[in-house]
């Protein structure tokens, strides 16, 4: 992206001694730049990495191919970013991965980058991580870590033939944060386009923001909140004092209008950015109106009319756009329909109107006799306003959807019981499907509503009170995160696709519960994993690892290279067995090797990462490798 830079007005006559500038100590700076200038440094990684791929593919002219991205799990983890753009020579590779400032963006807005400082930023986070390139049928392998003295240092490890298209890929081993980067990646992408992200975790791309009004270059939402500026698929939030909308929202700009930081995290308040942010807001606003409007006649029904205006001229939305509903409201009935609405968990209320409510969780059915105890508990347990028409005729006449018109014996029956309360029974339940989409431990939207049907099929199940999960085993089941990562062990070991579903703790009581085939999920996972005869998990110490590493990035020793050819994949599935009493065989023979690695070579032990690379020679000629 080309930044604008103050022209020179400096003029210097006469004969004068002069000193060239210099820089200090270039691992301060690189301290500086690719650690303490991000407040979130997940954020930070994946936003620069995979801006980076973007970048790639639009001057390589690859932005119809997905570039992929991994982020980080419990039994995978580690962040990369594939991308298949350009690709880079060993001579870009070592300028860009060990120098600062270096960018070849600088004169185009039809890319994101521009200060050079972004590549840099996996450091914030670890103390070494790979660059592949893939350039002109080579494959290229580089490590790059910091020296002694904290610089950036660039080491190439291996190249060889490929028939891969060209690319870069970077890897960066994460040992904890896993939830830090799930949640930086459903930020990165929230206004991502251009290009498309293949992620291993694809619900980080579901955008959970309804926007009540949304044009060609913004998105409003009906509530009060933050208003954000997007430019080059960032988007920074917009200060409260230059926010003209007081809503939530997104005003998107083209490359090169606003200026920002070197963290890309916060706009730069410039009397620039002041005035585009403020000629933005006056050109949205002045078409609001005409464009509510053009989307208003362009809906098929005059109920779908009637609705969007209605959504259009209410709350946050509705003060900005002053639009004139009443070319578009449903006329009034004749006669009243009857209405059942539940208000804050209380017991669901009749009403009469001439008036036909309209919005998301209302539903329209025709009078039926001996049905208004079920609707009541209809609407109170799945909080629905239900409309009731007194006939055919009156549903025609308030000019709604008739393919809306539902059937009241649908709804869930109810069964009185002697001693007990009510609860459902027949051939459905309302329960609620385990769908991760928060990245927190409580997080209601995780779960959603769904009508089970209980026959004689295995349910797997976890008890919920006010959407928290009630566990006896909470290393397995006691939050939302952690019952995904159960999930996902279940997957990964057993290659098991289960569904778990939320059960309300009075519906555990319930004769319906005792009659069904019901599981808990911390029984299932104990069969399960049960079933298995002689799992094997390895252990070993990742200290030595990490130590074997460092020699192996700047020394080359045919021993070292064949210990660490028989690593095996980490695996995190044993603390969870042993709290589960499942037996496991424990698989120590790589831990073996390295001890007789570092006995055979014992004043290694005493050697930290760091040593080992600042002497290099010497420790070459101890284990009898050669310096690369």
């Amino acid at each position: 992206m080309k930044l604008e830079m103050a022209p020179q007005d400096v003029a210097v006559n006469g004969q004068f001694e002069t000193s060239d500038f210099s820089i200090g100590d270039v691992g301060f700076i690189v301290d500086l730049l690719a650690d303490k200038i991000y407040t979130d440094k997940p954020l930070a990684v994946v936003r620069e990495y995979c801006c980076n791929a973007h970048d790639s593919h639009v001057m390589a002219g690859t932005t119809d191919k997905p570039f992929n991205v991994h982020l980080p799990t419990m039994l995978e983890p580690w962040f990369s970013v594939r991308d298949y753009g350009t690709g880079l020579c060993e001579e870009d590779v070592r300028g860009v991965f060990s120098g600062i400032g270096i960018s070849t963006k600088r004169d185009s807005n039809e890319v994101i980058g521009c200060f050079g400082v972004g590549t840099l930023s996996a450091f914030s986070v670890a103390d070494s991580f790979t660059v592949t390139s893939f350039f002109n049928g080579i494959k290229t392998v580089y490590s790059c870590y910091r020296n002694d003295k904290r610089q950036p240092v660039v080491a190439r490890l291996a190249s060889s033939p490929t028939d891969e298209p060209n690319g870069l890929e970077v890897n960066v081993s994460i040992n904890s944060k896993v939830c830090e980067f799930e949640d930086a990646a459903s930020q990165v992408f929230k206004f991502w386009e251009g290009t498309t992200p293949n992620i291993n975790i694809s619900y980080v791309l579901v955008n959970s923001d309804e926007y009540a009004f949304k044009g060609e270059d913004f998105g409003l939402c009906n509530s009060y909140g933050s208003m954000y500026a997007v430019q080059g698929n960032i988007a920074y939030k917009i200060p409260y004092n230059l926010d003209e909308f007081d809503c939530h929202g997104y005003l998107k700009f083209e490359l090169g209008e606003l200026e920002f930081d070197t963290a890309r995290e916060n706009l730069s308040i410039t009397d620039k950015v002041q005035q585009k942010l403020k000629e933005k807001f006056a050109s949205v606003r002045s078409k609001l109106n005409s464009l509510a409007v053009e989307q208003i006649e362009q809906q098929p029904t005059k109920m779908k009319k009637a609705e969007l205006a209605e959504k259009l001229s209410s709350g946050v939305i509705g003060r900005m756009c002053s639009l004139d509903t009443k070319p578009y409201q449903l006329p009034i009935l004749k006669s009243s329909a009857t209405y059942w609405k539940c208000r804050s968990g209380r017991k669901a209320e009749k009403h009469e109107t001439k008036y036909i409510p309209l919005g998301s969780r209302i539903e329209y059915y025709l009078y039926k006799e001996k049905m208004t105890s079920r609707i009541k508990e209809y609407a109170k347990d799945y909080n629905i306003t239900v409309v009731v028409f007194n006939d055919l005729e009156q549903a025609k006449e308030s000019c709604i959807d008739l393919d809306l018109l539902k059937d009241l014996d649908d709804l869930p029956k109810i069964v009185y019981s002697r001693g007990a309360s009510r609860s459902y029974s027949g051939s459905t339940v309302k329960t609620f499907l385990f769908q991760p989409r928060g990245y927190r431990s409580y997080d209601k939207d995780s779960w959603q509503d769904i009508e089970l049907e209980i026959d004689n099929n295995e349910i797997v199940y976890v008890e919920l009170n006010n959407f928290k999960i009630v566990s006896n085993q909470d290393a397995i089941s006691g939050n939302n995160i952690i019952l995904k990562d159960s999930i996902q062990l279940i997957k990964e070991h057993l290659g098991i696709d289960v569904s778990v579903y939320g059960l309300k703790s009075a519906f555990l009581k319930t004769k319906a519960f005792k009659n069904g085939n019901f599981i808990k999920f911390e029984d299932y996972i104990v069969r399960e994993f049960s079933k298995l005869s002689g799992i094997t998990c390895s252990v070993y110490n990742e200290n030595l690892v990490r130590k074997l590493e460092a020699i192996d990035r700047v020394i080359d020793s045919q021993e070292v290279k064949e210990i660490l050819v028989e690593k095996p994949k980490k695996q995190d599935v044993d603390a969870i067995l042993e709290k589960l009493g499942v037996s496991f065989v424990i698989d120590d023979s790589f831990q073996k090797t390295m001890e007789n690695f570092f006995d055979k070579y014992c004043m290694l032990k005493i050697v930290s990462d760091w040593e080992v690379r600042s002497h290099r020679d010497e420790v070459s000629k101890y284990i009898g490798g050669t310096v690369k």
